[in-house]
């Protein structure tokens, strides 16, 4: 009689990955030194997928009192053929009244009906640089606020404004 030991199947797809990641690691290797830099994605191991590329300028927008701003860019990278995105959101924000913070939300809707939250604040003088990278991005929102330098409490909020729309790539009013 012999005796079977059972493995669980999370630590049997464990091993075949960990097996493969030298095959990928080279694929990946071989793949991105030989695409076209024009057609594809850097970050891209499937040479055939052409990556369009859009960016737009937004801002700069104001929180209520307009003692804080943000301006920056969204950058798009788009293959509609896999139906794949990764939005970027780079900017800057300034704060104008150094007794409060500027605060800067930016709300991502991703796919499968999820939102992601970054929060960038700022309580020195001039600006703050920031920089969001995401995947398979609907739509992106920002909204322009103040705080005080030791709370979490929003006030002077600003509107929020839509700077990145999938279907429309750009809102209206931009």
């Amino acid at each position: 009689m012999t005796t079977r030991s059972r493995i669980h199947p999370a630590r049997a797809a464990l091993a075949a990955a960990a097996a493969a990641a030298p095959l990928v690691a080279l694929a990946l290797a071989t793949s991105t030194s030989t695409a076209n830099a024009a057609t594809t994605h850097p970050t891209t191991p499937n040479p055939t997928v052409t990556w369009a590329t859009y960016e737009y300028h937004w801002g700069p927008y104001h929180a209520k009192n307009e003692k804080a701003k943000a301006e920056g860019d969204v950058i798009a990278d788009v293959a509609p053929e896999i139906k794949s995105n990764r939005v970027r959101v780079k900017g800057e924000l300034w704060n104008l009244d150094h007794g409060k913070c500027a605060v800067l939300e930016i709300k991502i809707h991703r796919a499968r009906d999820r939102w992601d939250w970054h929060d960038v604040k700022w309580c020195g003088p001039n600006y703050k640089s920031f920089n969001v990278s995401k995947r398979n991005v609907d739509l992106v929102k920002v909204r322009v606020s103040q705080s005080d330098k030791w709370g979490r409490h929003l006030f002077n909020k600003g509107q929020w404004q839509t700077i990145y729309d999938l279907n429309g790539k750009v809102p209206s009013k931009m």
